[in-house]
């Protein structure tokens, strides 16, 4: 019999709990990436979590305009029938773009965790209730992704978000709040282990308060 996880994929899944958490992996990551490994934490604060692929990609091609979206979007489509509305996403990288497309041309989430995306910095956020956006100055991967053409890369991860919408909070995790390790850097939440097992449950107990989940 297949555990609880998979008798639950299926958005209308009378069995899957209130707010499902969907973890989105970065660009040049094979399986989980460094999102999956996040899915213990969301799981002990009693979420249904779900480790969600897009496949494997370099980052080589987005020299050319207009490919990154592209493929963005194709991506995004590919994951939506496995999300529902009001669910949940936590993403990395090249995922806060995949993230994008899936609220802008697919769902209205619940909430949503950036953890140094590649997005250009003006991005909003429409359909989705509450975000978290966590930055760092140390970022140069988004900080050089931002200077390619025609594409929706840019430097949110380094500088955070400048839009106008008030359902973004910045993090600066240069400058940490309440004592958690400074990062600084892409993937700085991974790097060392005892950065992710500090924001881990941290990252866990914000995704309650921005989904009002009472469990």
């Amino acid at each position: 019999m297949p555990d609880k996880h998979e008798q639950c994929d299926n958005p209308t899944c009378q069995e899957a709990a209130a707010v499902r958490v969907h973890l989105i992996h970065g660009i040049h990551s094979n399986g989980v990436g460094l999102t999956g490994q996040l899915a213990p934490y969301f799981r002990d604060a009693g979420f249904d979590v779900f480790v969600r692929r897009y496949g494997f990609a370099f980052a080589s091609p987005a020299i050319l305009p207009g490919f990154v979206d592209w493929q963005n979007q194709r991506r995004a489509a590919r994951l939506a029938p496995q999300i529902a509305d009001g669910d949940a996403i936590v993403c990395h990288s090249n995922g806060a773009a995949v993230a994008y497309y899936i609220q802008a041309e697919h769902r209205t989430l619940s909430a949503l965790i950036l953890i140094n995306p590649a997005l250009d910095r003006d991005t909003d956020f429409h359909n989705v209730g509450r975000v978290l956006c966590l930055h760092n100055a140390g970022d140069d991967v988004v900080g050089l992704s931002s200077i390619l053409p025609l594409n929706h890369w840019g430097a949110m991860g380094r500088d955070g978000y400048s839009g106008s919408l008030a359902n973004v909070v910045n993090v600066d995790c240069a400058n940490p709040p309440d004592g958690l390790p400074k990062l600084w850097g892409h993937s700085a939440l991974w790097e060392p282990k005892d950065n992710e097992r500090a924001w881990g449950p941290r990252l866990a107990r914000e995704m309650l308060i921005m989904t009002n989940n009472k469990r």
